[in-house]
């Protein structure tokens, strides 16, 4: 019997002991998780936030289409699928500025950039906003130039901007130059693309020009404009 009595108070010290561990535990496991569910929200926004600027880092915000540096990383990304390079520069639009103001000249790059984003998608090609109202597309290789052409009939075609209380019809009127990659890099296939559209800018009635290497002997001693930057960081 007095070994038996000697047992019973480690037993009941253990109970007590288990006991007390298990209510720290789940008083523990209560503290912890909503603390764990305020880290999974704050890991959710951060990861939003991420994703938010960089999708603002390689596009612009104004048509959502990619920007320079954009246009960049997806050129390498799609090496090999695309091989045809189509500069795009509005005509006359500092005028349109200057008539209805900036805010009319905001929508019509706004509309054209819808316009070059459906032509992209449809193509599986890119579309770019370089900067101010000059435009880029790359589409694959064999694109016809007929095709190329039928695209700029959609971006020339009218649209009814909202001026002020009023509603008025606009045509943009525009000059492109089409270059083939053809093994060349990327950087002088839009140099190329760019001779081609300051060829199309000197002859007032030639909306479309195809690069022809004359025009790098012509182009020589009076450079096209900044769009052969476009490949710059």
């Amino acid at each position: 019997m007095t070994g038996t009595h000697s047992r019973w108070p480690g037993a009941r010290l253990t109970a007590s002991v288990g006991l007390a561990l298990g209510a720290g535990l789940l008083t523990g496991l209560a503290l912890t998780r909503p603390r764990l569910r305020r880290l999974q929200n704050d890991n959710r926004r951060h990861q939003r936030d991420l994703r938010h600027w960089e999708w603002r880092a390689h596009h612009d915000p104004l048509t959502g289409l990619l920007n320079r540096a954009g246009l960049n990383r997806h050129l390498d990304e799609h090496d090999g699928q695309l091989g045809t390079v189509v500069l795009i520069d509005l005509d006359e639009f500092k005028p349109l500025n200057d008539t209805h103001g900036h805010r009319a000249g905001d929508a019509l790059l706004t509309v054209l950039g819808q316009r070059l984003a459906r032509a992209a998608t449809s193509t599986r090609g890119l579309a770019a906003r370089l900067g101010g109202d000059e435009f880029l597309l790359a589409l694959p290789p064999a694109t016809p130039a007929s095709d190329v052409e039928a695209i700029l009939d959609t971006l020339t075609t009218a649209t009814g901007l909202m001026v002020g209380e009023l509603i008025v019809d606009i045509r943009p009127a525009l000059s492109a130059g089409l270059a083939r990659r053809n093994g060349h890099s990327w950087t002088d296939t839009l140099h190329h693309a760019d001779l081609a559209l300051y060829a199309a800018k000197r002859e007032p009635h030639r909306r479309l020009a195809l690069y022809t290497p004359h025009m790098r002997r012509a182009g020589a001693s009076q450079p096209p404009r900044r769009l052969r930057d476009a490949r710059r960081p």
